[in-house]
């Protein structure tokens, strides 16, 4: 028996199936939202055979043009609004927090610095304790007086300034933000004081950052605890920025 030479495999015919029983729309009036894009392809794994034209409607949101001008305007606006709000905190209504935007940049070193009142001021000393502040990096903390910053700290660390006789309200505030993902947080804190001539005071922002817990405080302290926890901190010099 003659066997003759194996036949070719015919390759398999495919054909792009267009279905005219739907108008051709009129493309020049419509564009793609590409925010909506990425919400609405499906799988085409998944897809039925359909024909091509009955696809389209549903793989993309088609949307006029006046419409997709407006969702581009308002996601412009919606992320403009973040970047502010992230970018950095704002001071608020306190009377002691300066309504001017300033970074300041400190260096911290490890001698201790100490001082003695002037005649006819009072010593005020501002301490940054980060004991509870289990995230990193660490906030930097400015400090105003009646409006004014008066400087900042880094870290556990402290500054002192001299101030006139007389009531004064006090403001802590982070410079940035440095915890994104968790956006109910106090990170400003007040107070107010009577200064007295020839007297020393203390007070301390504590930055908190323990599981839910996050945000900042602002409080007196005794003057020995004060003199306690300054022996293992740094001392503070700050600057605005240029």
């Amino acid at each position: 028996m003659l066997i003759g030479p194996l036949s070719q495999p015919k390759a398999p015919n495919f054909t792009l199936k267009i279905s005219h029983s739907q108008p051709t729309p009129d493309w020049s009036d419509y564009r793609i939202c590409p925010s909506l894009v990425l919400y609405s392809i499906p799988r085409y794994q998944d897809l039925p055979e359909r024909s091509v034209t009955d696809y389209l409607p549903n793989t993309f949101h088609i949307q006029k043009t006046s419409r997709c001008r407006m969702i581009t305007r308002l996601s412009i606006f919606v992320l403009l609004f973040s970047v502010v709000q992230v970018g950095r905190i704002h001071a608020q209504s306190a009377p002691g927090c300066s309504q001017t935007k300033a970074e300041f940049e400190v260096k911290t070193e490890k001698d201790s610095h100490a001082a003695k009142p002037e005649p006819g001021k009072a010593l005020v000393y501002f301490l940054q304790d980060d004991l509870h502040f289990d995230s990193r990096p660490r906030p930097t903390t400015l400090f105003g007086i009646d409006g004014n910053w008066v400087g900042a700290t880094h870290g556990n660390s402290y500054f002192f300034v001299y101030v006139e006789p007389g009531e004064h309200h006090l403001c802590s505030e982070w410079q940035m933000d440095v915890i994104l993902n968790y956006p109910q947080k106090r990170t400003t804190a007040a107070l107010h004081f009577t200064a007295e001539s020839g007297k020393t005071y203390y007070f301390r922002a504590k930055d908190i950052a323990i599981k839910e817990l996050v945000g900042a405080e602002l409080e007196a302290m005794d003057s020995d605890e004060a003199q306690l926890v300054m022996g293992s901190f740094e001392y503070s010099s700050s600057h605005p920025k240029k």
